[in-house]
């Protein structure tokens, strides 16, 4: 429903900062475009690899894996603070060692 919404109360000639033709990015597009996101009142839904363009128009970031969803509240750097977060912890669960439990077969 968000996304139907969306591409319905979008404008017919957003700005396209990625020329496929020319394979060149525009930042004049490219700020136009953050602005447009940041006005819009709905969802928007963003695909992109330009990790400044993502810290500036998103609030919200959905990661798969494991056929899992997983959410976190905040732009891209918030996100990969909580990643980095989340392999610390991990990787410290790995270095404890085992606790083991002495049976006695008595």
């Amino acid at each position: 429903i968000c996304v139907m919404y969306f591409m319905q109360k979008i404008p017919t000639r957003i700005p396209r900062p990625f020329s496929q033709s020319s394979k060149k990015y525009d930042t004049d597009k490219a700020a136009l475009l953050e602005d447009f996101i940041e006005n819009f009142k709905g969802c928007v839904i963003v695909v992109s690899h330009d990790r400044y363009f993502l810290d500036r128009t998103v609030d919200r970031i959905f990661k798969f894996q494991d056929g899992l969803l997983h959410r976190f509240e905040g732009n891209y750097s918030y996100y990969l603070e909580k990643e980095e977060e989340k392999k610390e912890n991990s990787e410290s669960l790995i270095k404890k060692k085992p606790a083991y439990l002495l049976v006695s077969t008595q």
